[in-house]
């Protein structure tokens, strides 16, 4: 029982880490999406967490309900209210000043590659002129 609470607890620490470390943009993987991950593995693995001290054994036996509810409570809290103070400058001003094009901004980062768009972007400077450069590109038409 003592090494599922560790493992419980390891993940959990884990999940939270990479779920920070995604929102901050510090994160580079193959998903373009890993920001969304990081709104979704926070929660969970601050669950995973409670879950694991609930089941170490010498949490007295009084207080294990209780912690896996507040695991819960934190869980659906994060999950149905996103954590948006951990979002980076640059994405809280995109979305604050071009939340209407985000769709069209995440197409053309499909399309160009997640790597040469971080390559692309390193400053906010760069980011707006990038934000203009799609805003004035002709529209595509989906045939369908």
């Amino acid at each position: 029982m003592i090494l599922v609470a560790v493992l419980l607890i390891c993940i959990g620490v884990i999940l939270v880490a990479w779920g920070i470390r995604a929102l901050r943009g510090e994160v580079n993987v193959w998903l373009v999406d890993a920001h969304k991950w990081g709104y979704v593995s926070s929660p969970y693995g601050l669950m995973m967490f409670f879950l694991g001290v609930a089941l170490l054994p010498f949490t007295p036996d009084d207080w294990r309900l209780w912690v896996i509810l507040i695991g819960v409570v934190i869980m659906v809290i994060g999950l149905f209210f996103p954590h948006r103070f951990l979002d980076p400058p640059w994405m809280q001003w995109l979305k604050q000043e071009h939340g209407a094009i985000m769709p069209l901004l995440q197409r053309e980062i499909d399309k160009m590659g997640f790597h040469e768009w971080n390559r692309r972007i390193k400053t906010q400077k760069e980011l707006e002129e990038w934000v203009q450069e799609v805003q004035h590109k002709p529209k595509e038409r989906d045939i369908t």
